[in-house]
């Protein structure tokens, strides 16, 4: 080959690369609709371009599905027995719903001492006059071991609660 022939052909091979990239942008840009790349190209103007689920879809699927799993039933949390400042102050009827019915009732007026015996403790109650009608409400709280001995009340409580989960 001449030397004439293959700096012909370098200019050729020089030229075509230059002219490609304007020719591929050019193409490119047909291509689009100018929001961005097409993802699927169609035969027809009016045919909508497929796309898949968005984020957002994906997260309410998930969402719904973890919705609709069965979750177990929680366990109702125990009420923690009351202590003494906490049953200060009720009326009978309170008492009654709180520890059920005392074991043991002693009146002696104007007071009366109400007597719960769980297993192995004996929490005593005083119920004095609250009023010139003679409503009776909690005024002292004490527990003892049957046997002497000290307890605290809201252990003696824990065992009549304890006690009326096993007899209801």
């Amino acid at each position: 080959m001449s030397r004439t022939t293959v700096r012909a052909l370098r200019l050729g091979r020089g030229l075509s690369r230059a002219l490609c990239l304007p020719i591929l942008l050019a193409v490119l840009a047909c291509a689009t609709d100018g929001k961005g790349p097409v993802s699927t190209l169609s035969t027809e103007a009016d045919t909508p371009v497929a796309t898949g689920p968005t984020a957002d879809d994906i997260q309410r699927d998930a969402d719904a599905q973890v919705a609709t799993v069965a979750r177990p039933a929680q366990p109702t949390p125990k009420r923690p027995p009351p202590l003494a400042d906490e049953m200060a102050d009720l009326d009978p009827t309170s008492v009654k719903t709180l520890l059920g019915e005392p074991s043991f009732v002693r009146r002696d007026p104007p007071a009366e001492i109400w007597q719960y015996r769980p297993a192995g403790c004996v929490l005593d109650l005083f119920l004095y006059p609250a009023n010139s009608e003679g409503d009776l409400r909690v005024r002292h709280v004490a527990a003892r071991i049957a046997g002497g001995g000290n307890v605290t009340v809201a252990d003696c409580a824990a065992r009549i609660l304890a006690n009326r989960g096993q007899s209801g």
